[in-house]
């Protein structure tokens, strides 16, 4: 009975999720745009899959997650030896591990030309994001990606925000940013965001093409920028169990040996315009996209779209897998 309910209960997510726009384009479209067809997103149980469960199937992988190599995290008040006391105790492993099995292995794509994906969702608005892969994960240079992305797009105050929503008014929201990965397999992608009316797209697209092809120089925000990377992390604080968990991911990204907050807290404040533009020229400046773009088909122009790339338009079986 309680598997028969979790399974309602996932179904009902799953077409609940398939008529949130949130969902659609952040999750779904994004997937699809990074991995293509099969992603991590789609990498799901069918409904027959999950109708065919049984419960024993389900109660047996959890009685068996101690027979495979795996680390105990403890925060709290006990000291180390009576904890290795308890866990000694209670905390019952055979003689020898078995083999984890291998993870599914998926390739995000790569951004060799501008394409455009449209999802067809009834709205006014049109909301659009742009993707482009860019190098391997680099542990260094998190200083400059940082500056980067507080500059560009990280607040009220960033270029393209300034620009396209209160200097030319093409975006009720916008941003920007070079992101890092959250496994070291992955690649660095630019990604930006606009929210716009439909009949702006033509001009939203490009004012942040423009954007991404030619970087305003303003001093004065420039030192804002720094001085507010360097305020955060002075009043930032990592606590508790959380203080577990960035060191995993320290440790999985190869950080482990240096909080990598200190590498941007002393290299930021003496960084130049001429060094955000040559971050800028190499990893920005004319790249391809993956263009995605959510919003009424009726309204969406789409000889506009077909300037900015070859068009295809995507059911939400294609993006969600089911």
């Amino acid at each position: 009975a309680a598997l028969a309910n979790l399974v309602r209960d996932i179904l009902k997510r799953r077409a609940d999720s398939k008529l949130n726009k949130g969902t659609i384009l952040n999750a779904a479209m994004f997937n699809y745009g990074t991995w293509g067809k099969k992603s991590p997103f789609t990498n799901i149980l069918s409904e027959s899959e999950l109708a065919g469960l049984k419960p024993s199937e389900l109660t047996d992988l959890i009685k068996g997650l101690n027979r495979y190599p795996h680390r105990v995290l403890y925060y709290g008040p006990l000291p180390k030896e009576k904890l290795t006391a308890c866990l000694d105790r209670l905390h019952n492993v055979p003689e020898a591990f078995e083999r984890i099995p291998e993870p599914v292995k998926f390739e995000q794509l790569p951004t060799e030309e501008n394409k455009v994906f449209v999802c067809d969702y009834d709205m006014k608005q049109a909301e659009i994001v742009m993707l482009s892969r860019s190098v391997p994960y680099d542990r260094t240079g998190m200083a400059i990606r940082a500056l980067f992305n507080e500059y560009y797009g990280g607040n009220m105050s960033s270029v393209v925000f300034q620009t396209l929503r209160e200097s030319k008014a093409l975006a009720y929201s916008v941003w920007g940013a070079y992101l890092t990965p959250d496994r070291p397999e992955h690649a660095h992608y630019i990604e930006t965001y606009i929210g716009t009316q439909a009949d702006k797209i033509d001009l939203a697209l490009s004012g942040m093409f423009d954007l991404l092809n030619n970087m305003p120089e303003t001093p004065h925000a420039f030192a804002d920028c720094k001085e507010a990377i360097v305020k955060r992390i002075q009043t930032e604080r990592i606590t508790k169990g959380n203080i577990l968990w960035t060191y995993e991911q320290a440790k999985r990204m190869g950080n482990d040996d240096r909080d990598r907050r200190a590498d941007v807290y002393e290299q930021v404040p003496g960084m130049t315009l001429a060094d955000l533009r040559a971050f800028f020229d190499k990893y920005i400046r004319d790249k391809n996209y993956t263009i995605l773009v959510l919003g009424d088909v009726e309204k969406l122009d789409f000889g506009v779209l077909k300037k900015y790339g070859k068009v295809k338009k995507l059911s939400l079986e294609e993006v969600f897998g089911y």
